[in-house]
């Protein structure tokens, strides 16, 4: 079964839903008034003929017992019949009619209307005063119960009143078509101007490019509307970081894949082509697996730190004990130091836990020990400290290495803009740090002196305790 069609249309549906709102009230409103209008115009007439009728059966109560024994009705009871129908204050075509319980009528003045008898013994008891039409005429009937079980029925023309209660209807109903209409006008106008501020919304957005993700889409006035502005604004920023992410990782990749890659193929395609022996090929084989490890880390730097760019936020539920953390790192590159020479000292206090990312921290410290063992003569020495000051938990490397120029301190975290020929890094390492550091809401530093000596220092916000 297929769902009701519904209007596309934001306006046009507002617009009907106001307008349905708005004709459901107006609707009640106008059959509110119709209905006080038919009151006013009935009651009055209404509690007239009720008190003829009541001060009829209180003078004809006597005579009226004396039929029900057979008798008839008096010459006195038919004069005060008479003159009581003969009253023409209500109006004209005044009649009076006594009926007993039987629908027999016992006396009568004026003309009768078809139907009066017939709905005096079989119309609801409950209802006193009636509607009535004969041909053109239209009459209103009162009838009065009297204790022994005779009706008392007062009724006189009332066309003046029908006419005047149905122009008040078609008046009202006029008039509520009118206000609806003006409703509907007001609706329309103010959802044209809602939309007006969306649909403006749409041209920015539909005029915006991959090259033109740094515009924003300009606030509006409707508090809503402004807020989807800044809602979508939001958005862009966002977007336009992740296609810059993707452009210079794009731009890096293949800046710093070329010439690996171009070194492998040529390095494969000389063993290929030349005739030398098993030993020759071998070193061939032996190049080019160590230029396929460079290309392995320099794709795993660049997807890490890809991934950490994309990334709003790393800080999560999890706490991180730095302590391990390093104890962890330099349990493992304590071999490899005792096989250079070089003394790998750790000292930590306790209570250095942030919240973080264990995987992602242990790689700083990683990447940060590495370019320390890498630019270390062997025999040097290298130092970790791990220490919390304050709201801070504060990891400093230091080593002995020849150090550097420090007059520009941004370069060594800049990608590719601090690498040795003789090393193997991809001089990303670093870049890599800060920005770990960065989106653990820390900051990372680098001390060092052409004369010797580099440190590296990386603060990162303490664990909060718990309340």
């Amino acid at each position: 079964m297929t769902a009701a069609w519904q209007p596309r249309s934001l306006r046009v549906r507002l617009t009907a839903s106001f307008v349905l709102l708005g004709g459901l009230l107006v609707t009640v409103a106008a059959l509110g008034a119709s209905a006080l209008v038919a009151r006013a115009v009935w009651l009055p007439l209404d509690a007239a003929l009720t008190e003829e009728a009541a001060d009829l059966a209180l003078v004809l109560r006597e005579e009226i017992r004396e039929s029900r024994r057979g008798a008839t009705l008096d010459h006195g009871a038919h004069d005060a019949v008479e003159q009581i129908a003969g009253e023409r204050d209500l109006g004209k075509g005044k009649f009076v009619v006594i009926v007993d319980a039987a629908g027999k009528p016992l006396a009568t003045h004026g003309r009768i209307p078809d139907g009066v008898l017939r709905t005096v013994v079989a119309g609801d008891p409950a209802t006193r005063a009636y509607f009535l039409t004969e041909g053109e005429h239209a009459y209103r009937v009162v009838r009065h119960p009297d204790e022994d079980g005779t009706w008392v029925v007062v009724g006189v023309r009332a066309d003046r009143q029908r006419h005047g209660v149905l122009r008040a209807r078609w008046a009202l109903g006029a008039g509520a078509t009118a206000l609806l209409i003006v409703l509907g006008a007001i609706a329309w106008r103010i959802t044209s101007r809602a939309t007006a501020e969306i649909d403006g919304i749409a041209a920015e957005l539909e005029a915006l490019e991959a090259e033109s993700l740094h515009r924003r889409v300009s606030r509006r006035d409707t508090s809503e509307v402004d807020r989807l502005a800044v809602a979508l604004n939001r958005l862009l920023e966002r977007l336009d970081r992740a296609v810059s992410h993707l452009r210079r990782f794009t731009a890096d990749a293949a800046h710093e894949l070329r010439t690996p890659l171009a070194a492998l193929r040529a390095r494969l395609e000389t063993a290929l082509a030349s005739d030398a022996g098993a030993d020759a090929q071998r070193d061939g084989v032996i190049d080019a697996l160590e230029q396929t490890e460079r290309l392995s880390i320099l794709a795993e730097d660049l997807l890490t730190l890809s991934a950490v760019e994309a990334s709003d936020d790393v800080v999560t539920g999890e706490e991180v004990d730095l302590s391990s953390v390093a104890r962890e790192v330099c349990d493992f590159l304590e071999p490899v130091a005792e096989e250079q020479g070089r003394a790998l000292v750790l000292t930590t206090e306790p209570d250095v836990t942030v919240p973080g990312s264990a995987r992602l921290l242990k790689r700083v410290l990683v990447n940060v020990l590495d370019n320390a063992f890498r630019h270390t003569r062997a025999g040097g020495g290298i130092t970790v400290d791990v220490a919390r000051a304050g709201g801070m938990v504060t990891v400093r490397v230091s080593d002995d290495g020849p150090g550097f120029d420090a007059s520009d301190p941004e370069r060594v975290f800049r990608r590719f803009g601090h690498r040795s020929t003789r090393h193997s890094g991809a001089g990303l390492g670093l870049a890599i740090c800060q920005e770990i550091v960065r989106k653990h809401h820390g900051r990372l530093e680098v001390h060092s002196s052409p004369h010797g000596g580099t440190t590296v220092t990386f603060a990162l916000p303490a664990r909060q305790p718990a309340a």
